[in-house]
């Protein structure tokens, strides 16, 4: 008779910050909340679109520009699959009218990220509790599949949008909203439904 343990299951939850500088620098532009594929909701807690260095003339370069900006950060966060740099500034070589114009706002953006995230950690829970985010994703896997042997490992990105939303990026890779993640009751819910689509 083969006997079955809980899974051993190891959750990640990492921000990468290059996200978190796009969105705002789409943000203090004005840009559409859709371009590229981003999740279609303003960052949390809110900047203001009062940015001048945007002429009406080229919105549409500029958002094209962003978009492609967006896909090549989002596809480098996805295939890194764990928490480290991306590098932000390098491709805006490759995007000229949104350089020149976004320049100016990386530095207000990297404060903006650093001031969010200095407090996050806390609102997942503590560390020794069970409302703790890797601790309660790892008692939600092994509840609804405790037959399951072997090790798993689930990734969360995580980003400052407003909506509670979260969405699979692929085999047990998620993508998580701020407010979805420090709402205990809606992240369990939600969480709990995705595991029977499979990890």
């Amino acid at each position: 008779m083969a006997f079955f343990g809980p899974p051993k299951v190891e959750a990640t939850f990492f921000e990468p910050q290059a996200l978190s500088v796009a969105l705002y620098v789409r943000d203090r532009l004005g840009l559409d909340v859709a371009l590229g594929g981003s999740p279609g909701s303003r960052l949390v807690p809110a900047v203001s679109a009062d940015w001048v260095g945007l002429e009406e003339g080229n919105h549409a370069e500029i958002s094209a520009q962003w978009s492609s900006w967006w896909t090549g950060l989002f596809g480098a966060a996805v295939l890194r699959k764990e928490p480290g740099p991306i590098d932000y500034f390098g491709p805006l070589v490759h995007e000229p009218d949104l350089g020149h114009i976004a320049e100016p706002l990386l530095r207000d953006a990297i404060g903006w990220v650093a001031a969010q995230a200095d407090s996050n950690r806390g609102e997942w829970g503590d560390l020794r509790s069970p409302t703790f985010r890797p601790r309660l994703t790892k008692e939600l896997v092994a509840k609804a599949r405790p037959r399951v042997r072997g090790k798993q490992s689930i990734l969360f990105l995580i980003l400052p949008v407003q909506e509670r939303t979260g969405w699979r990026i692929g085999a047990s890779f998620f993508a998580v909203s701020k407010p979805l993640l420090h709402d205990l009751s809606a992240f369990r819910q939600w969480f709990a439904a995705q595991i029977p689509e499979g990890l």
